[in-house]
């Protein structure tokens, strides 16, 4: 699979920020920030280390934790995935109104780093370390003017707990952003999908079902809005973008969004299934791989268009005046 073409309207209108701090904890490591934990300065042989199931490999920090690969193929989809979200939101990285003081910037589960290496605009901006995100953090409280989160349902037990820290750690004006995915398939005909008439359906439940079982689940976008303002977030705002999965859609923007979310789904269906089907539900890999194959024959062999929503939802922690 070929890298998809970088876009040409990168984000304007502020200053580089002077510090990206990326959190790979979403398997490839990272931490809060240069701390003294023992987390941070013990970790070196785990981040570069792995354990490989099924065909895959998978970080050995927290093993069994993070659910998802970080070989070669998934390096490939999250750099995908970061195209599609860029595309849909018009080559922008984020939809809070920053000013130009924003200095330090947390960016949790990085995954690639290629938000925040985006995010920084040249390199020494950008720092990446290692820590885990359900610990405690070392960093100090209203710290970071700018806190992302992406692509990371799933990742957590607590996202309460994980929302009250970043309140804590938010500067008093600063923002919180998290974009995601829905976990709902749909098709644009009106055909209602359900694991009984469709493959890909029925792979979809098998994953969201087995995260749900692990305390991990995928259902966390619709509810996203909600949790950010009991965690103390105001001003909150919710964008909603369809992204199809397929070249179905007749706008050429929508077109080419789903043609490589079609991609993007298609290398997802072993990725998803594989540690989660495993662990949790005790499946064969060979049945997985079955399972994998009738979904992916769907998606080539079907007129239904496939969707789900992307959310983009961001919050401002109030100044000290408001509190």
């Amino acid at each position: 699979m070929s890298t998809p073409p970088a876009l040409t309207s990168p984000p304007t209108g502020r200053v580089p920020p002077q510090n990206v701090f990326s959190d790979v904890d979403s398997g490839f490591g990272s931490s809060i920030n240069g701390t003294d934990s023992n987390y941070a300065t013990t970790i070196g042989s785990e981040v570069f280390s792995y354990v490989y199931e099924n065909g895959r490999r998978y970080h050995s920090y927290r093993e069994g934790i993070y659910v998802l690969p970080n070989d070669d193929r998934e390096i490939e989809r999250l750099d995908l995935y970061h195209h599609i979200f860029n595309v849909l939101l018009g080559g922008k990285l984020y939809v809070a109104p920053l000013g130009a003081n924003v200095k330090r910037i947390l960016d949790i589960g990085t995954g690639t780093g290629s938000w925040a290496i985006d995010m920084a605009e040249v390199p020494p901006n950008c720092k990446f370390e290692v820590d885990d995100v359900e610990s405690d953090w070392m960093s100090p409280k209203n710290y970071y003017d700018f806190i992302h989160a992406r692509s990371l349902s799933g990742a957590f037990q607590n996202w309460e707990l994980l929302l009250k820290r970043c309140f804590d750690h938010t500067t008093p004006g600063g923002y919180f952003e998290f974009h995601d995915y829905d976990a709902e398939l749909k098709s644009a005909t009106g055909f209602i999908l359900t694991p009984a008439n469709s493959d890909l359906a029925n792979w979809w439940s098998l994953v969201t079902d087995a995260a749900s079982k692990s305390g991990r689940s995928f259902k966390v976008a619709t509810s996203m809005k909600e949790r950010m303002e009991k965690a103390g977030f105001v001003d909150v705002t919710q964008r909603i973008e369809m992204w199809p999965l397929g070249s179905w859609p007749k706008d050429p923007r929508m077109k080419e969004i789903g043609r490589w979310g079609k991609v993007g789904l298609s290398e997802s269906l072993h990725a998803f299934a594989s540690a989660l089907l495993t662990r949790v539900l005790g499946w064969e890999d060979e049945d997985i791989k079955k399972l994998c194959a009738k979904a992916l024959k769907e998606m080539d062999n079907t007129d239904q268009q496939y969707h789900c929503h992307a959310y983009f939802i961001s919050g401002r922690k109030p100044d000290l005046e408001e509190e």
